[in-house]
């Protein structure tokens, strides 16, 4: 797990309205790109609920991590800056929660909420 601290810089970007451009609505994966985002979101917020209780947490976080890194490269394809932004954070955090085996440790779960 390496991580740059730069994902936590704000950028000008950051600042501004962010909106997408033509080219990217009628990108040929967009849509599939926002059900899948939609669901996957929903989907781990519910299973993230106690998830310290679930037997299968570790295939579930490893599963987690997956899914954020789908949405955090794709919205980099589709040059979704902010939503990258918050996929990459959200990565970052899973991958970390993958390595402590543990939700409960240093207000990862708190954290996570704020993202999704």
């Amino acid at each position: 797990m390496n991580y740059s601290t730069e994902l936590f810089t704000v950028t000008e970007p950051d600042k501004q309205i962010e909106t997408l451009d033509q080219e990217t609505i009628e990108h040929p994966i967009f849509e599939k790109y926002t059900e899948f985002t939609l669901e996957a979101t929903k989907k781990l917020t519910k299973q993230l609920e106690g998830i310290e209780y679930n037997k299968d947490k570790i295939a579930l976080f490893d599963e987690f991590y997956r899914t954020s890194h789908i949405i955090c490269n794709f919205s980099k394809i589709l040059k979704i800056h902010k939503t990258y932004q918050l996929a990459a954070i959200l990565e970052m955090i899973i991958d970390f929660i993958r390595e402590l085996k543990t939700t409960s440790k240093y207000s990862i779960d708190y954290l996570r909420k704020i993202i999704i």
